[in-house]
């Protein structure tokens, strides 16, 4: 609004306009903008185009588009099922083709995607998410050969964003500790990430990763790819170790870790009964890793996924 004269923004979603957002509109109207709400359900082909066909018969013309549509569902991957996989990759995937085929015949100046960095490097619990997410990356570099043959107008990007501070999804106070640790990130402030955006808009580029936080650790973990640290040259010979007495060992940590984190009795943990008897979520998961790593350096995200007793 403060780059453009007298915009004309139209707001779309599945659910009914409720009071406090009406009440948002009525202020930003108040600055000169035109903004109008319409409900629809772009995951449904036939609902995408005729928001497409309305909007030109209604305003003339259809400059630009945004989608940045998502749902959350955490969860491992071998808990979710059919459906809730499909509500996540829905709005992603099948709203984001379904806008562009009711759009492909429009002199479109851009077409924006709001990714995440989750698309690019993957987030426990998040499997379905991820997926919908490098699906939408992989779909801005399609879209920009479309228009390089002719086939599309307007230049097409994909913005992978990292978590906001002040947004819908949040971030758990734990989560955010071990971002910081972990990858050296912090929370995207919103005035940050509105200038990020025009950053990536002028890039000329068909994706962007946000991320805000300490530049160092941040690039150095991009660089690498997050790839695990090599392996000391030299190992303990097996035969010279005993088995029992550390397994023993490393089950006494791992329940007294374990304990802390679930407030439960570590003499009344069992090493051998799936952790999701205890009732552990993803959240507590990320905690439990990171003070896993505080003893043992850095784990691999699936560690307490892949392994079982």
């Amino acid at each position: 609004m403060r780059q453009v004269k007298d915009p004309v923004l139209i707001l779309t979603g599945r659910s009914v306009l409720s009071a406090q957002t009406e009440v948002r509109l009525r202020e930003l109207r108040s600055r000169g903008a035109r903004i109008e709400y319409l409900q629809a359900d772009v995951t449904r082909k036939e609902q995408a185009e005729h928001l497409v066909l309305y909007i030109v018969e209604e305003f003339g013309n259809l400059n630009g588009i945004i989608h940045s549509a998502g749902v959350i569902r955490d969860s491992f991957i071998l808990k979710k099922n059919r459906q809730e996989i499909q509500q996540v990759l829905d709005p992603k995937v099948s709203g984001l083709v379904n806008l562009d085929l009711a759009s492909r015949e429009m002199p479109l100046e851009f077409f924006v995607f709001f990714s995440s960095i989750a698309g690019s490097f993957g987030n426990p619990g998040q499997a379905d998410y991820a997926a919908a997410n490098a699906f939408m990356d992989a779909y801005a570099v399609h879209r920009n050969d479309l228009a390089a043959s002719g086939l599309r107008q307007g230049r097409t990007l994909s913005i992978g964003w990292p978590l906001w501070k002040d947004g819908g999804m949040g971030i758990d106070p734990h989560a955010e500790g071990r971002m910081m640790h972990s990858w050296g990130m912090k929370p995207l402030e919103t005035e940050t990430g509105i200038q990020a955006m025009y950053q990536a808009l002028a890039s000329g580029h068909g994706q962007v990763l946000i991320m805000s936080g300490e530049a160092t650790k941040i690039r150095e973990k991009v660089l690498s790819g997050s790839a695990p640290k090599q392996a000391i040259s030299e190992t303990a010979d097996r035969s010279q170790v005993d088995q029992e007495r550390l397994r023993d060992r490393t089950g006494q940590q791992f329940k007294a870790l374990f304990g802390e984190i679930t407030q439960l009795d570590a003499t009344k943990i069992n090493i051998n009964e799936p952790l999701e008897h205890y009732g552990i979520d993803s959240i507590m998961i990320n905690q439990l890793n990171m003070k896993m790593e505080g003893l043992f350096g850095e784990l691999s995200k699936r560690y307490f996924t892949s392994i079982r007793p």
